[in-house]
C-alpha cells in the first residue's frame, strides 16, 4: 500500500502570487495616504491665509469706519501707509504700514499691533482715496496674503488678493 503524501506548505508561484499581491495593495494604500496628507496641508496653507486675509481686512475696514478723518492718501491718490484720525483720543493718530511681510497699526502711542499671522506674508498692501473729502470719501484696501512656505513644498503655495473699501463715519 501507497502512502499519500500531502503537502503543507505554499509552492514557489504561490508565494510569489502573494507577494506581488502585498505589494501592489501597499503600493495602493502608500499613495492614497501620501495623496490625503499632500490635500490636508494644501488644505490648511489655504485656510490659514483665507482666514488672516478675512481677519486683517475686517480690522481694517472697522478702522476706517471709526475714523473721524483720513490724512492720507489724499482724495483720487493712492498709497501704501495709511494715517487716520480716530475719534478716540488713545487712538490717534492711527497709521497702518507694510513691513517685511506684516501689516502694522500703530495708534497713537500705543506699541505697534501687528495684524498678520507669522504663518501668512502679506505683500502689495495698497490704500486708495476714492475722492470725497477727508471726512466722506471712501478707501479702497487691497493686499495679498501668501502661506509662508518654509519647506519649499508645492502644495503649500498658496496666495489670494483680498479688497475692501470702507468709508470714516
Amino acid at each position: 500500500m501507497k502512502k499519500k503524501f500531502t503537502e503543507k506548505g505554499f509552492t514557489l508561484i504561490e508565494l510569489i502570487l502573494y507577494v506581488s499581491m502585498a505589494a501592489i495593495l501597499l503600493s495602493v494604500t502608500s499613495t492614497l495616504f501620501i495623496t490625503v496628507i499632500s490635500n490636508q496641508a494644501k488644505y490648511e496653507a489655504v485656510r490659514r491665509v483665507e482666514d488672516a486675509g478675512s481677519q486683517i481686512m475686517r480690522i481694517l475696514t472697522e478702522s476706517i469706519k471709526n475714523a473721524d478723518s483720513i490724512d492720507g492718501p489724499l482724495p483720487g491718490e493712492s498709497a501704501g501707509i495709511l494715517s487716520i484720525h480716530s475719534k478716540d483720543s488713545s487712538r490717534d493718530p492711527t497709521t497702518i504700514t507694510l513691513l517685511d511681510g506684516t501689516i502694522n497699526m500703530e495708534e497713537g502711542l500705543n506699541p505697534v499691533n501687528v495684524l498678520s499671522s507669522p504663518e501668512v506674508k502679506i505683500t502689495d498692501l495698497l490704500f486708495k482715496n476714492l475722492g470725497g473729502t477727508t471726512t466722506s470719501g471712501s478707501i479702497r484696501v487691497e493686499f495679498m496674503a501668501s502661506a509662508r512656505n518654509q519647506g519649499g513644498r508645492n502644495e503649500l503655495n498658496y496666495s489670494d488678493t483680498f479688497y475692501g473699501t470702507a468709508n470714516p463715519r
